[in-house]
Order: structure tokens, then C-alpha cells, then sequence
């Protein structure tokens, strides 16, 4: 089995932490925002850090 691929990506956005948070927590808009990514699947309790698939 391969080993996952991990990707991680850094970027400054002038809004509030909980207006920034509400968005990208919310996995339903992943594919919205990614034409590769069908369906994004949280491994864990959501919360910085977590793994998720999709």
C-alpha cells in the first residue's frame, strides 16, 4: 500500500478567524472550491489538524 500523500498549503486572508474557520470546516464546500475532490471526509472530530479523505 502506498504511503498518503500529504499536502498542506499556507495563505494570508483579512477576515476573521471564525468567518475563515466557518468556511473551510464546512467539507461540503471542498468540491465546490476543488474540481478533483468529489467528496471530503473528515477522519476524526474537526478541528486543526485533522486527516481527512476525499
Amino acid at each position: 500500500m502506498a504511503a498518503p500523500l500529504l499536502l498542506r498549503a499556507e495563505i494570508e486572508i483579512n477576515a476573521p478567524v471564525s468567518k475563515v474557520w466557518s468556511l473551510i470546516s464546512d467539507l461540503g464546500n471542498i468540491p465546490k472550491w476543488s474540481p478533483q475532490c468529489r467528496l471530503m471526509k473528515s477522519l476524526g472530530p474537526l478541528r486543526s489538524g485533522t486527516r481527512t479523505e476525499s
